[in-house]
């Protein structure tokens, strides 16, 4: 079993009470290196990876490794290194990837929170459902945490300048 496994679209849906993301796109979750079977968590396309160690390999699904430094706090988004490293994993998936994508970290909660919440921002989801669904999450987890992550990401298009295509982060997770 996969810690703090979920689809996002799914959960974003039910906690807003509409059809905005797509279902069964984007999923999240921890580690993956007590899994035999990539069909214990809905056989994406796409992994990607935030950990700093490697994924099993899993045959016909396309591994992405983009791990943060680990000696820097991830919340902390208007930081300049972790700013770096969120729009590395943005730029990834603003690429022709295939869908569905899982992206995860240790535990699902912090790495792989931090980049979630960038996703949805970028898809125009309203801070409070982003922090509820970050709520969502299993451990030692903080509105603090996330509410300072969103602030640090201040104006969109000019904290993800060095991503080419915003609208293609919309266009593959928004109905």
């Amino acid at each position: 079993m996969i810690r703090n496994f979920r689809d996002v679209g799914y959960s974003i849906n039910i906690l807003m009470d509409e059809t905005i993301l797509r279902e069964n796109v984007l999923f999240r979750g921890g580690t993956l290196l007590n899994v035999a079977d990539p069909a214990e968590f809905s056989t994406p396309k796409t992994i990607i990876n935030l950990r700093r160690g490697r994924d099993p390999i899993f045959p016909e699904i396309q591994n992405i490794h983009i791990p943060s430094e680990d000696k820097i706090e991830n919340y902390q988004t208007d930081n300049k290194i972790t700013r770096k490293w969120i729009n590395r994993v943005v730029s990834e998936l603003a690429r022709e990837i295939e869908t569905p994508i899982l992206i995860h970290c240790t535990a699902g909660k912090d790495r792989t929170g931090i980049i979630v919440a960038a996703i949805l921002k970028i898809c125009g989801i309203p801070e409070q459902y982003i922090i509820e669904e970050y709520l969502l999450s299993d451990g030692d987890i903080a509105i603090q945490k996330i509410a300072m992550s969103l602030s640090g990401f201040g104006n969109l298009e000019q904290y993800f300048n060095r991503v080419k295509s915003l609208n293609k982060i919309t266009e593959k997770f928004l109905s």
